[in-house]
C-alpha cells in the first residue's frame, strides 16, 4: 500500500470516529434534556375496600373515616406515614385506623418485629408506632399497659421462635449430627385389618388418621364417608365411636383425633368443639369453644383455629398471619396453648408458612389460592408426648451433593428442649414430574382468569425435593420422619425423645406409616385400585 493510500485511509478512519462520537453525544443529550416527562401513574381506586377493613384498631373506632394501614416495622417510609397519621389525630381529625402487617422480604427483621407486635397485641399493648426503625432491630414498643403485662409480653416475645431462626440458634446451642449411623429396624407384618373374613369391611376409601389405643388396638378415622372406629388386636372392628350429626356425641368433620389415657377425643376445627368418648365409645362430654351458652368452655380469640389437645389436657391452636388481601398466602402462623376457658395461656412457637400455599390475583379483584405441589414449608407436629411440639425446618437444598434440615422440640410453654440438624443427600426432582404438575395446575387456573406467566411465577417448582415429606410423633416421645427416596421406597428416620437419630427403616411407597408406639407401627397400605387397608407391624431391632 502506497503512502497516499495510507493517508486517505487514516483520514477516513478519523472522520468515522468523529462521526460516532458526535452521534453518541447527540443521543445522550437528547435522552437527558429532550425526553418527554413521564406521566405519574394514577393511584388505583379500590371499590370493595370493606373486605380489607379488619385488623388492629388503633384509633377512634366510631369515626366516619377509616384508614387501613399496611405497614412494615423496619420500613422508614412506613414510620414517616405513621407520624403523619399521628399528626392528623393531634389536629383533632376523627379518623379510624386499622393496622395490617405487610413485612417486606427486603427487611431482615420485619417479620420478627411483626411477631413481637402480635405478642404485644395479646397483652393489649399494640401500637402502630410501637417499633422504632433501627438497622440493628433494637425494637421496643411503647407499651402503655401495666408493668406486669409488659413483663409478660417480653417473656412471650422471647419464646416466639421462628423456623428461619432455628439454624442461627443451632450455631450456639444445637448439636449438628455429622456421623449418622442409625440402627436398621425391621417391621414385621403383625396384623392386617379389618378381618379378611368380612370382605365388606376390609376396604377403606380414605384413611385420615390412626391413633394407637392400648398395646395392640387402634382408632381409625375414615374420611369418606366420615366415621370413627375402634379395631382390636386381630384387626376386627370392635365398635364405632360417635356418628354423623350435630347433636351430642355426633360430628360432621371429625378431624383431628387423639387419645389421652383411655379417653378418645375428637375435635372439629370449623365447629370449634371437642367431644370426649371412653375407649368403649360412650359419650363423656362435648366442649364448644368460642360460643356462649351451655357446654361452652369459653371464648376463642379472633383468628385462632382449634387444632387438638396436648398431653396435659390443655388445647393448642394456631393463628395465621399474612397479607392474603395482597394476593399473598399467610407468611407464618403462631402456635398457641389454650386453657379450658379458651384463653391463650402461652405462645408455643411461631413457624414459617412460606412455600405452603400460593395466591394469584384475578381480574375480578379476587384471589385464587392453592397448596404448593412441592411445598417445603416448615412442619409443626404437636401431640401428647414429652415434647408438646416438634418444629421441622425442611427447606429444599440449593446444593447438589449435600443438604441439611433441622428439628427443634419445645414444651407446652414454648421453652426449647433441644435442637438438632441432620445432613442428607438431596434427591433431584425429575423435570417430567415438574412439567406434569405444572400442566395440571395451568389447566385448572387458566379457567379462573390467571395467565400462564402468573401461574409459573406463583408455583414453587424446585430442582430438588424436600428432605422430609411427612412426620408424626408417638406417645412414647419418638419422632418419625418420612423421606421419599424416589425409587418407589420411603425411608423413615426415627428420633428418640432426646432428638438423637437412633433408627431407620424402609417401606414400599404404597405403604404409609401413620402411627407408632410401644414397639408397634400402624400403616396404610394402598393397592393398585386405590383400596386402602390398615396394617400393624411389629418393630424388631
Amino acid at each position: 500500500m502506497s503512502r497516499r493510500h495510507r493517508e486517505v485511509l487514516a483520514h477516513a478512519l478519523t472522520w468515522a470516529l468523529a462521526f460516532c462520537a458526535f452521534a453518541s453525544t447527540l443521543i445522550v443529550v437528547r435522552r437527558e434534556f429532550a425526553a418527554k416527562p413521564q406521566s405519574r401513574p394514577r393511584a388505583p381506586i379500590v371499590s370493595d375496600w370493606k373486605r380489607f377493613a379488619s385488623g388492629h384498631v388503633l384509633r377512634d373506632s366510631g369515626a366516619a373515616i377509616t384508614i387501613v394501614v399496611f405497614s412494615d416495622f423496619q420500613c422508614p417510609f412506613c414510620k414517616r406515614f405513621s407520624e403523619h397519621v399521628d399528626s392528623l389525630r393531634s389536629e383533632g381529625r376523627a379518623i379510624r385506623v386499622l393496622f395490617r402487617h405487610a413485612p417486606s422480604a427486603a427487611h431482615p427483621y420485619a417479620i420478627a418485629a411483626a411477631r413481637s407486635a402480635e405478642c404485644a397485641a395479646a397483652q393489649h399493648a399494640f401500637d402502630m408506632t410501637a417499633f422504632r426503625h433501627s438497622t440493628r432491630c433494637e425494637c421496643t414498643w411503647r407499651a402503655r399497659a401495666h408493668p406486669e403485662r409488659r413483663t409478660r409480653a417480653r417473656r412471650l416475645v422471647g419464646r416466639t421462635v421462628s423456623v428461619q431462626a432455628l439454624l442461627l440458634a443451632a450455631l450456639m446451642s444445637s448439636q449438628v449430627i455429622q456421623s449418622q449411623s442409625p440402627t436398621l429396624w425391621r417391621l414385621v407384618r403383625d396384623m392386617e385389618g379389618p378381618e379378611r373374613s368380612a370382605p365388606s369391611a376390609t376396604e377403606f376409601t380414605q384413611v385420615q388418621a390412626i391413633v394407637p389405643l392400648g398395646p395392640l388396638a387402634a382408632v381409625v378415622l375414615e374420611g369418606r364417608p366420615a366415621g370413627l372406629g375402634v379395631y382390636g388386636p386381630g384387626g376386627q372392628q370392635l365398635r364405632t365411636v360417635g356418628r354423623l350429626g350435630r347433636g351430642p356425641g355426633e360430628y360432621e368433620v371429625p378431624h383431628p383425633i387423639g387419645v389421652l389415657g383411655d379417653t378418645i377425643w375428637v375435635t372439629e376445627t370449623r365447629a370449634r368443639r371437642t367431644t370426649l368418648f371412653t375407649r368403649h365409645g360412650e359419650l363423656l362430654t362435648t366442649s364448644v369453644w368460642g360460643l356462649p351458652g351451655a357446654g361452652s368452655t369459653g371464648q376463642l380469640e379472633h383468628g385462632v383455629i382449634l387444632e387438638g389437645l396436648l398431653g396435659d389436657g390443655t388445647a393448642w391452636g394456631a393463628r395465621d398471619h399474612g397479607a392474603a388481601i395482597l394476593a399473598q398466602p399467610p407468611e407464618f402462623k403462631t402456635l398457641l396453648r389454650l386453657g379450658r376457658d379458651g384463653r391463650v395461656l402461652d405462645t408455643i412457637a411461631t413457624v414459617s408458612t412460606l412455600g405452603a400455599m400460593f395466591g394469584i390475583g384475578r381480574d375480578d379483584g379476587g384471589v385464587s389460592f392453592g397448596r404448593q405441589p412441592f411445598s417445603d414449608a416448615a412442619l409443626a407436629v404437636c401431640g401428647a408426648g414429652p415434647a408438646a411440639c416438634f418444629l421441622i425446618d425442611r427447606r429444599v437444598s440449593t446444593q447438589r451433593r449435600r443438604g441439611s434440615f433441622s428439628v427443634t422440640a419445645v414444651n407446652a410453654v414454648g421453652d426449647t428442649l433441644w435442637s438438632h440438624s441432620f445432613n442428607y443427600t438431596p434427591r433431584r426432582l425429575e423435570k417430567t414430574i415438574r412439567d406434569s404438575v405444572l400442566s395440571i395446575h395451568e389447566r385448572r387456573l387458566l379457567r379462573s382468569g390467571a395467565t400462564r406467566q402468573q401461574i409459573r411465577a406463583a408455583l414453587f417448582l424446585p430442582e430438588h425435593s424436600t428432605p422430609i415429606s411427612a412426620a408424626f410423633a408417638g406417645r412414647d416421645g419418638f419422632l418419625w420422619l418420612a423421606r421419599e427416596l424416589g425409587d418407589a421406597t420411603t425411608e423413615y428416620w426415627i428420633l428418640d425423645p432426646g432428638g438423637r437419630l437412633v433408627a431407620a427403616t424402609r417401606m414400599p411407597a404404597n405403604v404409609s406409616i401413620r402411627a407408632a408406639s410401644d414397639g408397634y407401627a400402624w400403616a396404610v397400605e394402598t393397592d393398585s385400585d386405590d383400596i386402602q387397608r390398615v396394617t400393624r407391624y411389629r418393630v424388631t431391632q
